[in-house]
């Protein structure tokens, strides 16, 4: 159950700006009456953001030590006991979204595997981070602290929240921002 939403924003230019706070704009449409809050991350002003937030009844914080969507959820599964949601500062909501449920470990659209132009490599498949439902995170704790267990972990560090990117027979491989933690945890 989602208890909480939190919507990373980051901007590195003027032109993304009207992007950047798209959800703040239609959030109370898609969770009226969850607690919300804005990690601000962003490089312009923060008083157009403030005020979008206190129009939407939404907290703001100032997150300078996480500088990325991979970290936040990191923390927010580490630090939190009830379910939440982290909604991209781009999504627009045109319906209710509080009541969603399952029984899965994490939600999220599924994005299959494909050749990624961008990063110029296989980008093997994930649930999207626009819209991601992680449950229970206790319980997603367990099931990461299970699935990888190495003799040396100081040697073999995981990361199931960042992206990586590896190479297989000189072709480049590419998980994206949970795609680990998705293929090791389902």
């Amino acid at each position: 159950m989602i208890e909480s939403v939190h919507i990373p924003i980051f901007c590195e230019c003027e032109e993304g700006r009207e992007g950047a706070l798209l959800t703040l704009k239609t959030i109370r449409v898609g969770f009226p009456t969850v607690k919300v809050t804005a990690h601000w991350m962003g490089d312009y002003e923060l008083s157009e953001v403030e005020d979008l937030c206190y129009k939407n009844h939404v907290n703001v914080v100032s997150s300078p030590s996480i500088s990325r969507n991979g970290q936040l959820i990191a923390w927010l599964v580490a630090t939190n006991q009830q379910g939440f949601s982290v909604v991209d500062c781009d999504v627009v909501f045109f319906d209710n979204c509080e009541n969603f449920e399952t029984d899965a470990l994490i939600a999220g659209e599924f994005i299959p595997p494909f050749h990624c132009p961008i990063a110029n490599a296989v980008t093997y498949s994930r649930l999207h981070t626009a819209f991601f439902v992680v449950p229970d995170p206790a319980r997603l704790r367990k099931a990461i602290a299970k699935v990888y267990q190495p003799a040396f972990p100081k040697f073999c560090p995981f990361d199931p929240f960042s992206p990586v990117v590896t190479f297989q027979v000189r072709e480049a491989r590419f998980h994206d921002l949970c795609s680990v933690l998705y293929h090791a945890v389902g």
